[in-house]
């Protein structure tokens, strides 16, 4: 019984003798090995999210056409009123596709605000520049619809907007953008037209 814990003891001396042997040979104090080799400290490496994951595709099985699109994008007023815009683009089987912003207007009760077909729409951008388009598309049962062209698209690739204006039957919803809704919106329209 003896001879069996002398072993046991022998056993923990030993392994504890060369773990801390080994462990003072990777501790150095001048962060070398004794071979004269600099051990190198590595940094985490955090990954950054991807700003096109929230980019959604429906393929209609049918007729095999596409749809892109992204959350959409709320912007909130002082007086509560709400504009939501989702950019979409639509990519038809045959060739061609078409690009437009889902537009939604809501009250300060969140009840829809209705727009009606051919109500004009001004994009303002942070350069001072300014587009106008019209909804080719009424929303009092659902979104308005604001067809983009190639030039526009060019410009919302490369310029942040600053300001979205919606005209309505009753006068117009103005949106301002804050930082993070600009490169939001500049981000998503750019992950749907790669």
């Amino acid at each position: 019984m003896k001879l069996k814990i002398s072993y046991v003891i022998l056993f923990v001396l030993v392994t504890a003798f060369c773990a801390f042997g080994q462990s003072s040979v990777r501790k150095s104090k001048s962060g070398k090995k004794p071979n004269g080799v600099t051990i190198a400290k590595r940094k985490p490496v955090k990954a950054k999210p991807d700003p096109c994951s929230s980019v959604v595709t429906e393929t209609d099985r049918m007729t095999g056409e596409t749809k892109r699109f992204t959350e959409h994008i709320s912007v909130s007023n002082e007086d509560r009123t709400s504009l939501l815009i989702t950019p979409t683009k639509y990519e038809r089987s045959y060739g061609g596709s078409d690009s437009y912003f889902e537009i939604l207007l809501l009250d300060n009760r969140h009840y829809p605000i209705c727009v009606q077909r051919g109500s004009e729409v001004i994009i303002l951008f942070e350069d001072g520049s300014r587009v106008r388009g019209l909804t080719f598309s009424p929303n009092c049962e659902g979104m308005s619809k604001l067809s983009l062209n190639a030039s526009l698209i060019i410009k919302l690739r490369l310029t942040k907007v600053s300001t979205i204006r919606v005209y309505t039957s009753y006068g117009y919803i103005e949106a301002d953008f804050d930082p993070d809704e600009s490169e939001q919106m500049l981000q998503q329209i750019n992950c749907i037209h790669r």
